[in-house]
């Protein structure tokens, strides 16, 4: 049984103790052993987004810090990375409203966009390394003062292509207040 059809059933379990206990008219309110002995389980739909307020504060902030490096500190155009860069930011933007806004989909959106740049990021930093590398060996002295500029821009972008991308999806995985939900709502 699929946990969809799980959770209609448990809901379809509480209704049907209430509506016995509200058509008996000398019980009155159904009684506390009615409600426990039914075992279900009304999981918040918004509780394990609401714990992400900063998280949605964040997405925002690096969605319009790149939306204004991509358009306003980039010298020229070239459209891959316009957008490329320009449909990466909107999804941030998305996720964080939505996380913000404690939308059901929210986590969904965000996960899917931490992967992605997960993915990206750590194949752009790889190339940063490796390029970085092969500065160093292959031209000694020389190519270190390039190997260094691509150090410091593999530092600078270390945080917001990798960091942040693996801290959003360890906060959001689906599991991972498994314990607090699955607590009866009363």
């Amino acid at each position: 049984m699929s946990a969809d059809t799980e959770a209609v059933n448990d809901v379809t379990d509480v209704t049907d103790v209430l509506s016995e206990a509200a058509a008996d008219p000398e019980a009155g309110v159904a009684s506390e052993a009615a409600v426990a002995s039914s075992s279900a389980v009304v999981p918040d739909a918004r509780a394990e987004v609401a714990r992400h307020p900063i998280l949605g504060g964040v997405d925002i902030l690096v969605g319009l810090l790149l939306l204004g490096a991509i358009w306003f500190a980039l010298p020229t155009r070239w459209l891959p990375m316009d957008i490329g860069g320009s449909l990466l930011a909107v999804g941030f933007v998305v996720a964080g409203a939505a996380l913000l806004a404690r939308r059901s989909w929210a986590a969904i959106v965000a996960r899917s966009l931490g992967v992605a740049v997960l993915v990206a990021g750590a194949s752009l930093l790889t190339a940063l390394a490796l390029a970085a590398g092969d500065l160093f060996g292959r031209y000694g002295p020389v190519g270190m003062g390039g190997g260094l500029i691509l150090i410091v821009v593999f530092l600078l972008l270390l945080p917001y292509l990798v960091i942040l991308p693996a801290a959003q999806l360890w906060l959001l995985a689906p599991g991972r207040h498994a314990d607090e939900t699955s607590a009866p709502h009363v």
